[in-house]
């Protein structure tokens, strides 16, 4: 096995490993992106529910108090 060969094989090996590293932190950002819009979408419809959900337990409450 000559130097040439060795060094070749090498630099393959090191291409291999970077170009799966970028590709899975692509992955891992598109993934989280997505994770993101879904909570935004979820915290935007829960947050007038919790509102809504607050204001009926502070009326309960108050109404169970008189």
């Amino acid at each position: 096995m000559r130097k040439d060969d060795f060094d070749l094989e090498h630099f393959n090996t090191v291409m291999k490993a970077v170009i799966s590293i970028l590709v899975a932190l692509i992955l891992i950002i598109v993934l989280i992106s997505m994770v993101a819009k879904v909570a935004w979408v979820l915290f935007r419809i829960a947050l007038p529910l919790l509102v809504v959900a607050a204001i009926a337990a502070w009326i309960w409450k108050y109404i169970e108090n008189r």
